[in-house]
């Protein structure tokens, strides 16, 4: 994820340069994830690594599926549902923020950093942590990982939307710094994913704890500036 939120900063950087009114930036973007994703299925039929058990590992141990008994075809219609209801969720939030700013007077970058991140983000939360209360361990962390390697693609579709140009040229320092916070922010947990921490502040690791100090500095300087 740090490598692809490289190449936004890249292009804010570089010069305004579009191709038909998207930035290659864009489409190095939807190349790279394709890649990545390439890598990590020849890393698992390949086996160019192999995790090893030790005193310290735990197996996941989900719990019995409350879906027993239901056909494919159900829990599939099931699934697409709960899809769309999301995605309209979504466009709904989006309004939400345009009406904020519209009508409060609050700042933009503020409404789309901490109100419509964070709600757009509420439903994979609470994935994450149903399948983690399941036992269902590496799913979750699968679904955290994932699902942010593939929210920083709505940059590349931004782009394809935004007709006057290079979107990466509109993006203020306010975005800027956020996106450099999300690649700091993923480094440590990364380190922390090494390191095998025992002990922690609290339940939790130090690096998580860094993580929420970092974060939610990082969110009030920018309600502040």
């Amino acid at each position: 994820m740090s490598t692809l939120l490289a190449l936004p900063l890249l292009a804010m950087a570089g010069p305004d340069f579009t191709i038909a009114a998207t930035h290659p930036a864009s489409w190095l973007l939807l190349v790279g994830y394709a890649f990545g994703l390439r890598l990590v299925s020849k890393a698992k039929s390949e086996h160019l690594w192999e995790p090893r058990d030790t005193d310290e590992t735990r197996v996941d141990e989900p719990e019995e599926a409350s879906a027993k008994g239901k056909g494919l075809l159900a829990l599939w219609a099931g699934f697409v549902m709960l899809g769309l209801t999301v995605a309209l969720c979504g466009y709904l939030v989006a309004q939400t923020g345009i009406g904020l700013v519209e009508r409060v007077g609050i700042s933009e970058s503020v409404v789309g950093t901490l109100i419509t991140a964070i709600a757009t983000s509420l439903p994979e939360l609470v994935t994450n942590v149903a399948a983690v209360r399941q036992g269902s361990l590496t799913l979750a962390v699968g679904g955290i990982i994932g699902g942010n390697c593939f929210d920083v693609l709505f940059l590349a579709f931004a782009d394809f939307a935004y007709r006057d140009g290079s979107i990466y040229h509109a993006i203020t320092n306010k975005q800027t710094f956020v996106i450099a916070l999300t690649i700091l922010l993923t480094g440590i947990l990364l380190l922390g994913l090494l390191r095998r921490e025992k002990s922690g502040v609290g339940n939790i690791g130090f690096e998580s704890f860094l993580v929420l100090v970092l974060y939610f500095g990082g969110m009030a300087l920018i309600a502040l500036g």
